[in-house]
Parts: C-alpha cells; structure tokens; sequence
C-alpha cells in the first residue's frame, strides 16, 4: 500500500523513464503486487503442507 502511494507520488519524474505506459496506469501497480502474492504462496505452500501432515500429539511430544 505505501508502496503504491510512493509510486503515484512520484509519477511525475517517472514520466520521463517510461515509455508507452501511462505513469498511472492500473496494470503497472496491479502486476508486480500480484506477482509478489504468487510468489509468496508458493513459497509458503511447501512448507505449510509439509507441517499439515504431521500428528499433532507426536510434534508436541518431541519438544
């Protein structure tokens, strides 16, 4: 969120670096934050699944 705020704040001297995209353009906010929550559940996929498997009663008892 501040992120996209920062970005639409700085529009202005972004105008200049893009080319063929407008500075406040949806797509290029909504893209890379849909890129970043992708890649975040993937990566914390693995992990949750392999911690469902376990039997909770032989987790706790070992610590």
């Amino acid at each position: 969120m501040i992120g996209s705020l920062a970005g639409a704040a700085s529009a202005r001297v972004l105008r200049s670096l893009l080319f063929g995209v407008s500075t406040l353009e949806p797509a290029a906010f909504l893209l890379p934050a849909v890129g970043v929550l992708v890649a975040a559940t993937l990566a914390s996929l693995a992990p949750a699944v392999r911690a469902g498997a376990l039997p909770p009663a032989e987790v706790l008892r070992e610590e």
